[in-house]
């Protein structure tokens, strides 16, 4: 990749050209990621549901989220701990399967790709939620919106610890080694038993979104953007 960049440097200066290049962030709109009613029937009184909310194909690293589940439920005993998982992808019949042969099905709850309304309302049931990203390199260079979205809705987040999602999700989440399930599930069940815990990395996060991450701190220098190219 750099030996094409400095090709390409070299072809524009040979046409006397300026290259400008300006990364314009993401970020969720607050207006849509909002809380709201969460529904009560994901779970019941004492038990704490852990959400993910994405795509589930290869690179989404759905399959460490499983596997910190069966670490959860079945090697530590931990009956109170649910999972639902919204969206859809290449690999979820995969997952359902897996799920199956791990014997998880009354632990684990796949929504598939549901309205936005419901959406909300399931993320806003959730006590905890995962941005299960392993580590490759387009995943440690990548900011995800997954994170951004946990945050802008007052949810901690747990992650494997990439660089750019330490960028993102900064001090609002707790990050285990990458691939490293047991730490996924070590930090889970921090949260878990925690709701202290909880309660101040998701006001963290929600204040790290609404000051620096959310789309309309992204506009400002979109417009910027378009101001250079425009010239």
């Amino acid at each position: 990749m750099k030996s094409r960049i400095v090709i390409h440097d070299l072809v524009l200066k040979a046409l006397g050209l300026l290259l400008i290049v300006a990364v314009v962030g993401n970020g969720p709109d607050l207006k849509k990621f909002r809380p709201v009613r969460p529904q009560q029937s994901l779970k019941k009184d004492g038990e704490v549901l852990v959400g993910y909310l994405g795509n589930m194909n290869l690179q989404d690293g759905v399959d460490y989220l499983l596997e910190a589940g069966f670490e959860i439920v079945k090697k530590r005993g931990r009956s109170d701990v649910l999972f639902v998982l919204i969206g859809g992808g290449s690999q979820q019949q995969h997952l359902l399967q897996k799920t199956r042969e791990m014997d998880l099905q009354d632990k684990v709850r796949f929504t598939g790709r549901i309205p936005d309304d419901q959406m909300l309302a399931t993320l806003c049931a959730c006590d905890i939620c995962i941005q299960p990203d392993p580590l490759n390199p387009l995943n440690d260079k990548s900011t995800m919106n997954k994170g951004m979205e946990y945050m802008a809705l007052e949810k901690p987040v747990v992650a494997f610890a990439l660089k750019e999602t330490r960028v993102g999700c900064g001090n609002a989440a707790l990050y285990a080694r990458p691939s490293d399930v047991a730490g996924l599930a070590d930090k889970i069940l921090r949260l878990a038993d925690n709701s202290v815990l909880r309660l101040r990395l998701g006001k963290r996060g929600r204040n790290r979104v609404k000051q620096e991450l959310s789309w309309s701190c992204s506009v400002p220098n979109l417009l910027v953007a378009y101001e250079h190219a425009i010239k």
